[in-house]
């Protein structure tokens, strides 16, 4: 993994400036239907994060927005799809859209309704298809922007933040993001029970 992280920070020294399009490009993929389930973009950003701690010339202040750029980006995309192609692709069973992830997305859209734009970026396997569910859903276009935005910027701290502070010791990151991921579970299970009990306290009124 060390002489990984040496190869890459010379790629970076040589790369410059186009460096952050690699982690936009790296973002997108990732996050766009289909590539995602391809292309490691959050372990690229994860790595770029850890190098930033220890590169003057690579900003984490310029990987951030990067990353977050393309995470948009790429939920865009997917919304665009769901509008315009989403009720033809759930018939077909595909490796890009399976009936299960395809159901899982929609109920996890069915309970959180917009919030689930945001709250869904942190979780694997659901982040790729709730927009691509929004769009089939035709959401407010602002609504779907707003949570969008506040998404994937919050996603990409999240790999970046753990990634620089952590340094090169990406062993470490990539355990210690599974227990930030718990975390974010453990934050949305809780808006879940606060919303069923408030549901059911105000149907018992």
């Amino acid at each position: 993994m060390e002489e990984l992280i040496i190869n890459i920070v010379e790629l970076v020294s040589f790369l410059g400036i186009f460096t952050y399009g690699v982690v936009f490009f790296a973002a997108l993929m990732e996050t766009t239907l289909g590539f995602g389930l391809i292309m490691p973009g959050s372990t690229v950003i994860l790595i770029f994060g850890a190098i930033a701690a220890t590169s003057e010339s690579f900003s984490v202040w310029l990987i951030i927005p990067a990353a977050a750029l393309g995470a948009v980006l790429g939920d865009n995309i997917n919304y665009y799809l769901g509008r315009k192609h989403g009720k033809k692709w759930v018939n077909k069973d595909s490796w890009i859209l399976t009936p299960t992830n395809y159901e899982k997305g929609r109920e996890f859209f069915d309970n959180h309704g917009a919030k689930s734009i945001f709250f869904g970026r942190f979780i694997p396997a659901i982040k790729e298809i709730i927009p691509f569910i929004a769009g089939i859903a035709h959401m407010n276009k602002k609504r779907f922007y707003f949570y969008n935005v506040i998404g994937g910027i919050g996603w990409s701290i999240q790999w970046v933040g753990i990634g620089y502070f952590f340094g090169y010791s990406i062993t470490a990151a990539q355990t210690w993001i599974h227990k930030v991921q718990l975390v974010f579970a453990f934050v949305i299970l809780g808006v879940i029970i606060y919303y069923v009990a408030g549901k059911m306290l105000s149907d018992k009124k």
